[in-house]
């Protein structure tokens, strides 16, 4: 009979043992990661990633200003140019973050700059035409170039 009580005890004090070496080594682990995080902050390396990561969110909120949600470029190119008379050309669209677009054009007829400024007061606001210049080429073909700027929405 004591030599059972005796097995009991050992076997109680071994469990008793592993328990206290598995919680020693957890705890020497996580001092471990501690002792290495307080590492990288007295090193910069904290300071970097947290600048990194500012510069990161900074441009990605500046990306998410310049771009709209319920804007399609694919939308906006099909309105513009529906209607479009067949000698005007664009030489330059500019999308800005403030909603505001600005054309280069050329046309060949003074009508089509005047047909193309109506189609866009139909559709969009804040609509102006400016620097309306008509030059001849060598074959004294008048060729007008103008910019057209306006609200997208």
């Amino acid at each position: 009979m004591s030599g059972v009580v005796f097995v009991a005890s050992l076997l109680i004090l071994w469990i008793i043992n592993f328990y206290v070496v598995v919680s020693q080594d957890r705890l020497s682990s996580d001092l471990k990661v501690v002792q290495s995080n307080i590492k990288k902050l007295q090193s910069g390396e904290f300071i970097v990633q947290q600048n990194k990561l500012l510069l990161f969110q900074s441009r990605l909120k500046k990306y998410n200003k310049v771009r709209d949600a319920s804007f399609s470029k694919t939308e906006f190119l099909k309105t513009l140019v529906t209607g479009l008379p067949e000698d005007l050309s664009f030489k330059t669209v500019k999308l800005s973050s403030d909603s505001r677009v600005v054309i280069n054009a050329v046309a060949f007829y003074q009508d089509s700059i005047y047909q193309f400024y109506n189609h866009l007061k139909d559709s969009y606001s804040n609509v102006e035409l400016s620097s309306i210049v008509t030059k001849y080429g060598s074959d004294n073909v008048p060729v007008n170039s103008f910019k057209v700027s306006f609200r997208r929405i």
